[in-house]
């Protein structure tokens, strides 16, 4: 996709129309990064307070220099919610650095888009023309991957914790039904 921007080519040029365009076209898209932002700011803040507890406990018991008997499982319960919390951390945080980064390319986008409009001859500029193309379809895929991501990680988790169950629940109904069987035939 971005290979074929990158081509000589690519006859691209600047002209008023796609300026225009992509002057109207970047504060629309900045609105639903910023959006996406505060969502994602509440994210972070509910990540960091998940891992909080969980994290005081694994640094408390990290000082000692052994676990009691009484301690291993309240530690093993609160490694795998640490485990968990910085997963979901990393989740929350890739998030923003996209958002980051769509937010300063839309800036620039921008900002050499009205350049080029107030420019008394600017002619063809066809590295901003590219630059502009490419600075908004990043952003349309950050604001468009952003809501199918959120949808599929749940899904991609869930399915990993009900996937193992599903050859012990045909276990055992295959069992109950052989019982119910036995049951009827007696």
């Amino acid at each position: 996709m971005f290979t074929h921007l990158c081509r000589d080519d690519l006859r691209m040029v600047m002209s008023k129309e796609f300026a225009a365009t992509v002057a109207g076209l970047v504060p629309v898209v900045l609105l639903l990064v910023v959006v996406d932002v505060a969502t994602n700011r509440r994210g972070l803040g509910a990540a960091f307070r998940e891992i909080a507890r969980p994290s005081a406990v694994v640094r408390s018991m990290g000082r000692r220099p052994s676990l009691r008997d009484h301690e291993v499982a309240r530690a093993e319960q609160a490694t795998k919610a640490v485990r968990a919390g910085w997963n979901r951390l990393l989740t929350e945080m890739s998030f923003a650095v996209g958002s980051a980064v769509a937010a300063v390319l839309l800036f620039q986008a921008e900002f050499v888009a009205l350049r080029w409009l107030a420019e008394r001859d600017p002619g063809p500029a066809p590295g901003d023309a590219k630059f502009c193309l490419v600075a908004l379809m990043l952003a349309f895929i950050r604001v468009g991957l952003a809501p199918v991501l959120d949808l599929v990680v749940p899904l991609v988790r869930g399915l990993a914790d009900v996937a193992p169950v599903m050859p012990a629940q045909g276990r055992i109904l295959r069992e109950l039904q052989r019982r119910r069987g036995r049951d009827d035939g007696a």
